[in-house]
């Protein structure tokens, strides 16, 4: 209906402006009639992890003044428990109609988009009202090329939010299914391949994980990332080097660990992911005052 298609289309505009649970919202309601759109659980499954991703901070706050002033550090683990939060999830879901906008129900989103993607394109000889959106557009681009594109895009999110979730087991599952796409876009292979390395080192195979972040391989990828997702070129850098130095850590190789770090402060000085690891190679070195100015300054981080 118009309303419906209203809803859709404040919610993307929403999800652009960064207001997550406003988008939220709107999208959950367009879903009562646009259910059978894959894009649609792809949209609010965007607003849960970019949700979750916006939450993530180095320092908490900065409470006090002059010699009172203290940092505040994050109580909350950075990660979600599978059986947890979809416990939290499904009792929250029995007291409002308005599902909670967590990781557990963005895997749910992920996986419908997969799902419709797949049934719609087992019916494109058949043409289908709910395929509307995914028609060609002015630009040429044809149904099963939107639906691939789609469904590289869930499944990057999916490997994401397993991973955020501390499911690495899932997470690389879902890497080894989009690598395998001979169609998998430079900026998704990049995306994924990092979400994949990750994974295997909280699985504690640092060696393997070495291997998906070459940089001889890796620095393209990164580039082309950036190109498509508007981003820094120089702050996605860094993010790869960081990567790099924590794999480097788990060998226990820590001159290797620091040249990376130092690479990445000097591609993004204000990075929080560089800064994390920074700190930690200053505590281990015993340079505790240089850590704490850090964290001190940390709060202009975004």
């Amino acid at each position: 209906s118009a309303q419906a298609e209203i809803l859709y289309n404040n919610g993307l505009q929403l999800l652009v402006l960064k207001k997550y649970a406003l988008a939220f919202r709107c999208l959950h309601a367009a879903s009562k009639l646009m259910f059978n759109r894959p894009k649609l659980w792809l949209r609010l499954g965007e607003c849960c992890t970019a949700s979750y991703a916006a939450q993530n901070s180095l320092v908490s706050s900065v409470v006090g003044h002059g010699a009172h002033r203290r940092v505040v550090l994050p109580t909350r683990p950075p990660t979600e428990d599978v059986a947890a939060t979809s416990a939290v999830d499904n009792m929250a879901s029995l007291t409002s109609d308005v599902p909670t906008l967590s990781l557990p129900f963005a895997v749910k989103c992920f996986r419908n988009a997969l799902l419709l993607s797949q049934q719609v394109l087992e019916t494109t000889s058949k043409p289908r009202e709910d395929t509307a959106e995914l028609t060609p557009d002015s630009s040429g681009v044809s149904l099963e090329d939107s639906l691939e594109l789609l469904r590289q895009k869930a499944l990057v999110n999916l490997a994401y939010a397993y991973l955020s979730m501390n499911a690495p087991e899932l997470a690389i599952h879902t890497a080894k299914e989009l690598l395998s796409m001979p169609t998998c876009t430079p900026a998704h292979r990049f995306l994924v391949r990092s979400y994949y390395a990750e994974a295997l080192c909280l699985l504690s195979r640092s060696a393997e994980a070495s291997v998906h972040l070459k940089l001889n391989d890796m620095l393209s990828l990164a580039d082309a990332y950036a190109r498509e997702a508007k981003a820094d070129t120089a702050a996605v850098h860094a993010n790869l080097h960081v990567n790099n130095a924590t794999v480097a850590i788990l060998q226990k190789n820590m001159p290797q660990a620091e040249q990376s770090v130092a690479q990445a402060v000097r591609l993004a000085p204000t990075s929080r992911h560089s800064l994390e690891l920074l700190v930690y190679i200053l505590l281990r070195k015993g340079h505790s005052n240089k850590a704490m100015q850090i964290l001190k300054e940390a709060r202009v981080v975004t």
